[in-house]
């Protein structure tokens, strides 16, 4: 299957130079108002370009969306009646790019095969830098071969793209992703805040501690916000809460103890609780700077 995909395989977007021989690709939304939608309408086509009389070879269906959503919303998208496996024709190519339990990729995958559907799931890291720059790290699970095929798909929007292994192992992959943000994020807070205590030139002290061994991606693009007070999201809140949920649920099934992380995670519920569930996650420093009485959000 992976080279007859590979042979036929190109991608039609509008910034791009559209190929003679189609493909269709289906993008659905994980976003409730979106699933509902799907639970009462046919396996939709939202990319129109030349699509109408048109001969697709191959089908390929993207799951992804802006809000965070519990695996109940991801389940309820592929399983339920009128669902995508209600509907997905066979030979397709599902594609799944939410964050969610690695075990439901792996039930997404099994369903699929017996109805002669591939999966991968693919999750991504990079934020609003990388998604903007078509950068973002992608990691994937499912079949060697599938991921070969849709390659060309993930090197529109990313660049270091890699494959894991079996299906779930995308998902697991991100959960060490996220479980070594949570670490890096609460480091970044806390130097600033020392610094901030200390009487430091943030941003002298910034410049000089990237150059050494606590240089890291969240220190260059995120401690620039902190000190603008901009705290938009590049990754909001409410979705890194989930995120974590979902790898301390994890850990918990492997009986592995990770106190890091759960105290990130109760920082940053906490963080949500005052109202900043929308806020990108850089925000923790709000809550560290509030519990340590600080004053660095009125510098």
């Amino acid at each position: 299957m992976g080279s007859e995909l590979d042979e036929k395989l190109f991608l039609m977007h509008e910034e791009f130079q559209k190929p003679t021989e189609k493909i269709r690709v289906d993008r659905l939304s994980r976003h409730l108002y979106d699933v509902e939608k799907l639970m009462q309408t046919e396996f939709i086509d939202l990319d129109d370009f030349e699509s109408t009389n048109c001969d697709f070879n191959n089908r390929y269906a993207w799951i992804g969306g802006q809000e965070p959503v519990d695996s109940f919303i991801i389940e309820k998208v592929y399983f339920e009646n009128d669902g995508i496996f209600e509907s997905v024709k066979k030979g397709s190519v599902l594609i799944d790019m939410t964050t969610t339990e690695p075990s439901l990729a792996v039930e997404i995958y099994n369903r699929g095969k017996e109805i002669g559907v591939d999966s991968i799931d693919a999750p991504v890291s990079g934020g609003d830098v990388g998604a903007k720059n078509g950068t973002l790290a992608v990691m994937a699970g499912g079949e060697e071969a599938v991921f070969n095929a849709v390659y060309p798909l993930f090197e529109v929007m990313g660049k270091n793209i890699i494959y894991q292994g079996g299906a779930g192992t995308g998902q697991h992959t991100k959960m060490c992703n996220q479980i070594t943000i949570s670490g890096i994020m609460i480091g970044v807070c806390e130097a600033l805040l020392y610094a901030h205590k200390a009487g430091l030139d943030l941003q002298v002290m910034i410049d000089t501690i990237k150059g050494g061994a606590a240089a890291c991606w969240s220190l260059d693009n995120y401690a620039p916000r902190i000190l603008k007070g901009d705290y938009d999201p590049g990754f909001m809140v409410e979705h890194f809460i989930k995120d974590m949920g979902i790898a301390l649920d994890e850990a918990k099934k492997m009986g592995l103890f990770l106190p890091g992380l759960s105290l990130v995670h109760q920082l940053y519920v906490s963080l949500k609780a005052i109202g900043y569930g929308k806020y990108g996650t850089h925000s923790l420093i709000l809550a560290l700077d509030k519990l340590s009485g600080s004053s660095f959000s009125n510098k």
